[in-house]
């Protein structure tokens, strides 16, 4: 009877973001389709300051580097959607081909008559893009710039509250890691884009989730299929390039709740049943995506999917895609702890304390992930290293920095604590 009862909340959920996202698509577009248009020049502007300080030698501006693209096709799409059929738009996803084919030359010479002219339409609709219900409604409203200032305020009150949460639900330890993990991977740098916004949504959302619901020890039983949900809602409402951050971070605030209350689980049964469902729910849900496209409108999305798919795995040996090789990967590995050389700091204090590597045996195997991930991927890390990829230890630089202060031990004198 329960599975029966996760079925059909899992079914009221899936059919309601549907709905909600092809209302989205459904509200009248004229305020959209203008402030979209003079957005595009704004998004061209943020990514000429970057290119402007990188050729001036300031590589610190790596940290920095905005998602102007996957913004760009955003406003492009909003632009091309029509209101009359919301449903097709909200599967199909239009963007102007011409317009990404030639984003390299036209960076510094944007114009906003280029996306007016333009008449070849593609569809990116292998993704749910269900962030669309955040970006199209304020598009009636406000540009890009402005649409920027109201995400990041929605990100600082969520960190505000789920350091707050931390603290009182757990401790000032595991506040304070997160707090340090943010500062590692400089995770304000989100105010440069709309996207980077979408895409940290699902790690605090499962991690909130997860700190309000964990009241006692049934709800252990229920984590699986909390994990479930959380992969239906990552892939949903995002894209797939933070997804061990929104798997992870929940996974270790799971694991230290056990650890604190001593409840007897095993968790590495909860790790395997949570991962495996937590996947399970991205591929149904993207599944359903796929079929549904394909079965209504005729898009050949299954088919895109499993061509891009193919390409990020392997690549094609291009210039844009190239072949995963050891040497790829090893680049990649580099880079990527390069970006947070926080890592080797804590590597190193590691070390000092072997002892620690048995004791906290589960995170560790934890922290290893990322680094597994773009080896094998490194065709799809390579681009995406500076962008997204090294954000992937920011739950590696919490669940590392927790290990350290727990093994602070703290004896009262008087009135005075003092470090061991």
């Amino acid at each position: 009877m329960r599975i029966l009862k996760y079925v059909f909340i899992y079914m009221i959920s899936l059919m309601t973001a549907i709905g909600l996202l092809t209302l989205t698509f459904a509200i009248p577009s004229h305020n959209i389709k203008k402030n979209a248009l003079d957005s595009i020049p704004q998004t061209y502007n943020t990514l000429d300051k970057y290119e402007t300080n990188i050729k001036k030698g300031n590589y610190f501006s790596y940290f920095f580097r905005p998602d102007a693209v996957s913004d760009l096709i955003d406003l492009d799409s909003a632009y091309l959607a029509d209101d009359n059929k919301p449903l097709y738009d909200s599967l199909y996803y239009p963007m102007h081909i011409k317009l990404w084919e030639d984003k390299i030359t036209t960076y510094s010479s944007f114009n906003a008559e280029h996306l007016k002219s333009a008449t070849t339409t593609y569809s990116y609709g292998r993704y749910w893009h269900g962030y669309a219900m955040f970006y199209r409604p304020l598009l009636n409203f406000f540009t890009y710039n402005q649409i920027r200032i109201v995400f990041i305020t929605i990100f600082i009150i969520l960190n505000i509250w789920l350091i707050f949460l931390l603290y009182k639900k757990m401790s000032w330890r595991v506040a304070l890691a997160f707090i340090v993990a943010t500062q590692a991977i400089l995770i304000y740098n989100i105010y440069l884009s709309m996207f980077y916004f979408v895409m940290w949504l699902p790690t605090y959302i499962g991690s909130i989730a997860l700190l309000l619901n964990f009241k006692n020890e049934k709800f252990i039983r229920h984590i699986p299929f909390f994990f479930f949900m959380l992969g239906s809602l990552e892939i949903f409402f995002s894209m797939p390039a933070l997804t061990l951050n929104t798997f992870c971070m929940p996974l270790i605030l799971e694991y230290l709740i056990i650890k604190k209350n001593n409840y007897s689980v095993s968790i590495y049964k909860i790790f395997i049943k949570s991962a495996f469902l937590f996947f399970l729910g991205i591929a149904i849900t993207w599944g359903v995506k796929w079929i549904l496209a394909d079965i209504l409108y005729n898009l050949n999305l299954v088919k895109d999917a499993i061509t891009n798919f193919y390409l990020r795995i392997f690549g094609n040996n291009t210039s844009e895609w190239h072949e995963p090789k050891v040497s790829l990967a090893f680049s990649n590995l580099i880079n990527m702890i390069m970006l947070c050389p926080f890592i080797i700091v804590l590597t190193i204090f590691s070390l000092m304390n072997f002892k620690i590597f048995k004791k906290y045996s589960f995170l560790f195997i934890l922290f290893l992930l990322p680094y597994i991930f773009i080896s094998l991927l490194s065709s799809f890390a390579e681009r995406h290293i500076d962008l997204y990829m090294y954000k992937l230890q920011f739950y590696v630089v919490f669940g590392w920095v927790w290990i350290l202060l727990d093994n602070i031990k703290f004896k009262k004198t008087g009135k005075k604590r003092v470090a061991k």
